[in-house]
Order: structure tokens, then sequence, then C-alpha cells
């Protein structure tokens, strides 16, 4: 059975409670990037064939990532999601947010008839998502972003998605929980932390965690977060995709 849609998560954290609702799962790699084929059960009590990959932190990840997904498989349609930073103050961290501007008006139509405003406790927003550079820290940044425009919130990656998809004739959904919200800072600067291929040096930010120690509670904090953010993210992907 061939894939019908195709799932893309940005890093590690952001697929797991998802994966762990697909059956018969099967992981492989192709020029480098992790794949997942999995069947998901459908609200008819069908098994929908998915491909779940990682797209890699920042827009080349994406491109490059996305290029190789649709040079193997053609699937129906690619969902885009993750997490995101909150810059309109109304999106709080735990809420989706379904994106307008990138999402195909016919599957942008088809979530809103499916998710409303509200998914059990998880508030639903439609709205503009922008991509951007680097990791935004600060709520001054964010709020700079925000103000004059109708960003609702950031990321690093759908932009390039987007063209690439296109060129493919492959429709896209833009999903994103909320992991920090307008008025709350990260932890610790990412971005410090990242490598030339966008890729977290966990080693030295252990060794910043423990020449400064008292950013451990707040990241243990943020970890929890993330965590429950990544559980939000699957009941939302989940309920779009067995319909």
């Amino acid at each position: 059975m061939k894939p019908s849609a195709a799932v893309a998560f940005a890093v590690r954290e952001e697929a797991e409670s998802f994966l762990r609702s697909l059956r018969n799962k099967r992981t492989f790699s192709l020029e480098g990037i992790a794949f997942t084929v999995g069947d998901l059960e459908t609200s008819r009590g069908k098994l929908r064939r998915l491909i779940v990959f990682r797209l890699g932190m920042g827009r080349l990840n994406a491109d490059t990532s996305t290029r190789t997904l649709l040079a193997h498989f053609a699937p129906k349609f690619l969902i885009v999601c993750g997490f995101a930073g909150g810059v309109d103050p109304a999106l709080r961290t735990g809420d989706a947010l379904v994106s307008e501007n990138v999402s195909d008006p016919e599957l942008l139509a088809r979530a809103r008839e499916g998710l409303g405003n509200k998914l059990g406790d998880i508030t639903i927003h439609y709205g503009y998502l922008q991509t951007v550079e680097k990791i935004i820290n600060a709520p001054d940044e964010k709020s700079g972003l925000g103000r004059g425009t109708v960003v609702s919130a950031i990321d690093m990656e759908t932009a390039a998605v987007v063209p690439v998809a296109r060129d493919k004739k492959c429709p896209l959904l833009s999903i994103r929980v909320i992991s920090d919200a307008a008025d709350e800072p990260m932890p610790v600067n990412f971005n410090e932390f990242l490598d030339e291929h966008c890729r977290l040096q966990y080693g030295r930010l252990l060794l910043h965690l423990l020449l400064h120690p008292t950013l451990i509670p707040e990241l243990i904090r943020f970890s929890g977060t993330i965590k429950k953010c990544s559980r939000r993210l699957g009941l939302v992907l989940i309920n779009v995709l067995q319909e």
C-alpha cells in the first residue's frame, strides 16, 4: 500500500507522540533523512498509510528533505507541522495554529470543518505563519515581529517547503502548536548551541548548564512543556487525518 499522505516534522521531539499512534511502523533512511511508514486507523475503521519524516531545523534542511520525499514518493498531500513561537498574544502555549497563508484552500477548509475552534481542551486558531531565520528567544523580539503585522506565530521551515511542494503539485497543510507564547522567553538561547547545519549540539548545551546550574530548573520545565505540546500536536493531527 502506497502512502496516501506525508507528515513532516522538524525535529524528533515534535513527532514522538504522533508516531506512537501509528501501527505497522517501518523506519528507514533515504539520502541521510529518516523516514517512517505506518498506518493510522481512520474514523471508519480502515487503515491509512502515512509516511512521516524529519525536515531538520531551518530553511535549507527543510528544502532538502522535502525534495528527497517528493523524489521518492507521491503523497496526495503533505502536512508540515511542529512547534512554533507565539507572536499574537491571543495564542497561548499549547494552542494550535492552522496557517491560512500557506495552506491549500481545500485542505484548510477540511481542517476547519474537522477541528472547529476547539478540540477537547486545545484551542484552534487560524492565522498567519511567518518563517524566520533563527530561534526567537526574547518576548521583545517576538512582539517586534508582530507589531503592525498580522503574524500569529513563527517557525523556521514552512516557507522553504511551500515552493517545493507547489512545484510538485503536492497540496500542503500547515499545523503548528505554540511551544512558547509571545510573552514567554526561551529558557536558554538555543541559537548558541546549533552547528552550521542547524543541529542542536547537546554536549555544548550540557556544558553550558553545568557552568550555569540556575538555568536547569527552567529547562526542565520547558522540557515538560515540549512533551505536552507534542501530545497536543499528535491529537490535532490524528483528528485531521482520521477523516
